[in-house]
């Protein structure tokens, strides 16, 4: 079982749902997408704004993003894909 807040990783999103949502995400973050499901296989978790897996990996979580995040540091950059790992 997970800690809080996580999800167990067993339940896996069907490959119908997967493309319905991901056709409506701009290139950047439809590639960044389909290159963790050749990666690590469907996500855990779908929703119109992200797909989530859990404990793929060395990561206990992975999310790539429908919209980019704009971070300022260390430069302005774009990004669609967070990964976390234990500290």
């Amino acid at each position: 079982m997970g800690e809080a807040g996580e999800q167990p990783a067993e339940a896996y999103v069907n490959v119908a749902t997967l493309k319905d949502i991901a056709t409506t995400w701009p290139a950047m973050d439809r590639k960044s997408a389909e290159q963790m499901v050749q990666k690590y296989g469907p996500p855990n978790q779908a929703i119109s704004s992200r797909l989530i897996w859990y404990h793929n990996g060395p990561w206990k979580r992975t999310i790539v993003y429908r919209d980019e995040i704009l971070p300022n540091f260390p430069q302005p950059h774009s990004d669609t894909l967070e990964q976390v790992i234990d500290y």
